[in-house]
C-alpha cells in the first residue's frame, strides 16, 4: 500500500533547523521513527503529541492536520467544539520578499527583535522565541540578497540583521544547540563587520566567547577574548562593561584570581558611568543586575575551590534581588548558582535558597541551567543534608520532564 508523504510534517522539522536525527534525540525515539512518520508510513502515538508539538513549536491542532489520517487524541470533556469546517491550517503561505525595504520596515524589525530578546530572557532558548528569531532572520537575509534600499536603509537593515543573526546564535547556544549557534553567530558577525558596527561586533564576540565556555572550550574563549580586545575600541562604555565582565569570566575559568578582580573592577567602573547616546538598542538588559550576575560567574569557578566566596554570594544576593522579575532565566541562573555555593560551604540559609533556586528553574527551558540544576544536585548530594534527598527528588523530575 503506498503511503502519502506528510510534507508540512518535515517541512515544520526543517523550519526549526533539526536534522531528522536532532529531531528523534529531541522526541525521545529512533531516527526511523521520524522517518517512517515522514513517509506517511505510521503515525505517532498521541501520547508523543504534546512533546513533538513542543519541539516544532506549533499548537497541537496544526500538528493534528499534518498529521491528516492520524486518528485525533481524546479531547478534554470540556473542549469548546462547533461544527464549523477549518481551514487547511497545513498549509502554509509562501511570503514574498518585498521589492524594496524603507528605513521605517527597519525600525518596525528592530522593535520585534526587542520583544523575541525579550521572551528568550524570561523562557529561555528552548522556547519559541528562539525558532521565531529563526524565521525572522530568514526574512532579513532574504531581504539583503533581493529587496531593493538605500544605501542608508541597507545599513540600518544590516545592524537589525546582525542583532537579529546574534540572538539566535545565543538563543541556540542557550538551548544547547552549538552547531546552531555557530552558524549563527557567524553570519552575524559578517553582517555586522560589512554594516561597520564595532558595539555591535563586540556583543556578537561576547556571545561567541559564553559558547565556548559553555561548552568547556577554555582556549577558543581565550583566542576569542584576545581577538576581541585587539578589535575596535566600543563607542559605549556599556560596551566596555560587558566586555570585561566576560573576561573575567574566561579567567575565572582559568583560575586567574588576580585576572579575574582586575576584570570586575574595570567592568564596575565602566558601568558607574551610566547609559549614553552611544548605547546600542540591543543594551537594554544591561543593567545593574545583570553587571552584577555577569562578574559573580566570573567568580563562580573560584568560589568552588573556596576562593572569593563572600564576594561571589555577595553579587549573586544582589543580582537575583535586582534582576527584574521578566528576566526569569537571569534569576534562575544567578539563585542556582548562589544555591550551589551556599549547599557546598554550608551557609546559612542553603534549604530556603535552594527551595528557590528549584522554583525559578522550573518556568525556564535553557540547556545552560540544566547544567547548572546538575552541579546543585552534586553539591546536595554531597551534603548530607534533612533535605536535601527531597530536594534531589524535585531536580530530578524537573530534569526529567519535557523542557
Amino acid at each position: 500500500m503506498a503511503h502519502q508523504r506528510r510534507e508540512a510534517f518535515a517541512r515544520a522539522r526543517r523550519s526549526v533547523r533539526l536534522t531528522q536525527e536532532q529531531f528523534a534525540t529531541r522526541v525521545g525515539v529512533d531516527v526511523s521513527s521520524v522517518k517512517r512518520w515522514e513517509r506517511g508510513a505510521s503515525t505517532p502515538q498521541w501520547t508523543m503529541w504534546p512533546t513533538i508539538a513542543d519541539v516544532l513549536g506549533i499548537a497541537h491542532e496544526h500538528l493534528a492536520a499534518m498529521l491528516d489520517d492520524a486518528p485525533l487524541a481524546p479531547v478534554a470533556p470540556d473542549a469548546n467544539l462547533t461544527g464549523a469546517a477549518l481551514p487547511d491550517v497545513a498549509t502554509v503561505a509562501v511570503v514574498p520578499v518585498p521589492r524594496q525595504v524603507t528605513l521605517a520596515d527597519a525600525v518596525q524589525l528592530d522593535h520585534l527583535i526587542s520583544h523575541l530578546e525579550q521572551l528568550d530572557h524570561t523562557a529561555g532558548g528552548r522556547s519559541a522565541a528562539r525558532m521565531m528569531a529563526f524565521a525572522q532572520l530568514d526574512m532579513a537575509l532574504a531581504c539583503l540578497r533581493e529587496a531593493s534600499m538605500s544605501p542608508a536603509v541597507r545599513t540600518r537593515w544590516m545592524r537589525v540583521a546582525a542583532r537579529l543573526a546574534r540572538l539566535c546564535g545565543f538563543a541556540s547556544a542557550d538551548a544547547g544547540l552549538q552547531a546552531d549557534a555557530e552558524r549563527s553567530f557567524a553570519t552575524a558577525l559578517s553582517i555586522a563587520k560589512e554594516a561597520g558596527d564595532s558595539d555591535s561586533w563586540l556583543n556578537i564576540m561576547c556571545g561567541m566567547i559564553r559558547k565556548s565556555l559553555q561548552v568547556g572550550d577554555l582556549r577558543r574563549a581565550a583566542d576569542l577574548l584576545g581577538a576581541a580586545e585587539a578589535g575596535q575600541r566600543p563607542r559605549s562604555a556599556i560596551s566596555a562593561c560587558m566586555l570585561h565582565a566576560v573576561r573575567a569570566r574566561v579567567y575565572g575559568a582559568l583560575g586567574q584570581e588576580a585576572k579575574v578582580l582586575e576584570s570586575i573592577d574595570r567592568a564596575d567602573e565602566l558601568f558607574t558611568a551610566g547609559p549614553s547616546g552611544a548605547d546600542p538598542a540591543w543594551l537594554w538588559y544591561y543593567d545593574e543586575a545583570q553587571r552584577l550576575g555577569d562578574t559573580a560567574h566570573g567568580l563562580y569557578p573560584l568560589a568552588l575551590e573556596g576562593r572569593l566566596v563572600e564576594e561571589a554570594t555577595g553579587r549573586l544576593r544582589k543580582a537575583v534581588a535586582l534582576h527584574r522579575p521578566t528576566n526569569a532565566r537571569s534569576i534562575a541562573f544567578s539563585t542556582t548558582k548562589l544555591a550551589t555555593l551556599t549547599v557546598r560551604w554550608r551557609l546559612p540559609g542553603a534549604e530556603a535558597v535552594v527551595d528557590r533556586a528549584i522554583a525559578a528553574a522550573g518556568p525556564v527551558r535553557s540547556a545552560r541551567l540544566d547544567e547548572d540544576l546538575h552541579d546543585l544536585a552534586h553539591a546536595l548530594r554531597r551534603s548530607g543534608t534533612d533535605e536535601g534527598p527531597r530536594q534531589l527528588m524535585t531536580i530530578r523530575a524537573l530534569l526529567d520532564s519535557a523542557r
